[in-house]
């Protein structure tokens, strides 16, 4: 999860000249449930989960649809992260469009991995750089059964970040 991502690096004391974050839809796919429940060992909350499963889509229409963290909490951690090591240089890479079944069948989700992409843009400065993947669709490129980079995906991905990496190297 970005949020962990962040409370990670936040906690090291070692000066890295770039550090490359993948954001990830963990922290911004709608769910049907807070992340306390949606985490939760206890029975009541397995419970639930169980019962809401077969109504997924009913529920997240109707009753609860929402990000595991809201944006604007990441966007202070990723603004306080960039402050505590102001040594660093950063690459943010953006979320890619969901093609996997659940994906579509999830409302909001583009909106709010849209949201997601966007806050990552406003905490761009000097030291930070965005690599947009909002308008990457080639779905050769993931998992049929969910959002996950296949082979060919991750070869795309290295292929991107080398290509930021060379041009970095020659500014």
């Amino acid at each position: 999860m970005l949020d962990e991502i962040i409370d990670i690096l936040h906690n090291i004391h070692v000066k890295y000249d770039l550090i490359v974050i993948h954001a990830g839809i963990v922290d911004s796919f709608p769910r049907p449930l807070p992340q306390t429940l949606f985490y939760s060992k206890s029975k009541w909350a397995k419970l639930i989960r169980k019962m809401i499963k077969p109504f997924r889509f009913f529920w997240l229409n109707y009753i609860f649809c929402q990000p595991m963290k809201s944006q604007q909490i990441l966007e202070k951690k990723l603004r306080d992260l960039f402050i505590h090591s102001e040594e660093s240089h950063y690459l943010l890479i953006g979320i890619t469009k969901q093609f996997h079944k659940e994906a579509i069948n999830t409302p909001k989700q583009a909106y709010y991995l849209e949201e997601c992409n966007k806050m990552l843009t406003r905490v761009v400065n000097n030291r930070v750089d965005f690599l947009d993947m909002s308008n990457f669709d080639n779905s050769c490129c993931y998992s049929e059964q969910d959002s996950h980079f296949n082979v060919e995906g991750n070869v795309m991905m290295y292929q991107l970040v080398k290509e930021y990496l060379l041009e970095k190297i020659k500014n």
